[in-house]
């Protein structure tokens, strides 16, 4: 396992302050590690776990539109990019990210995420 990255923390930060349940995805943030990420070209699969001691959201917001959503500009990216993080049984499992056009920047640290 690994820590999270400082973008993919961000990332999540940043979709959980207009999150119904923040307080909740912010303390499952705080006891979040990665597993693995998967590279795909033209976008990034963080695989999150979480301490068993990372509380539950409450349910009933499972489907897609309910996932909470950001958007990512880049220097590179004239389309940007889009962010999803995946919950599952109430715990976030997963940080999607993809280009809406182009390669998968290397420097990650030149996104600047927004709601």
């Amino acid at each position: 396992m690994a820590q999270l990255s400082p973008y993919e923390y961000e990332a999540i930060k940043t979709m959980a302050l207009i999150y119904p349940q923040r307080d909740i995805l912010l303390a499952q943030l705080a006891l979040a590690d990665c597993v693995s990420r998967d590279h795909t070209g033209v976008g990034l699969y963080t695989n999150i776990v979480l301490d068993p001691a990372a509380p539950r959201l409450n349910g009933g917001l499972w489907k897609i539109e309910d996932m909470p959503k950001a958007y990512a500009q880049h220097p590179e990216l004239d389309a940007g990019a889009g962010l999803i993080l995946w919950l599952k049984d109430g715990y976030m499992c997963c940080l999607e990210s993809y280009t809406y056009g182009g390669e998968w920047p290397s420097d990650i640290s030149l996104f600047k995420i927004s709601v």
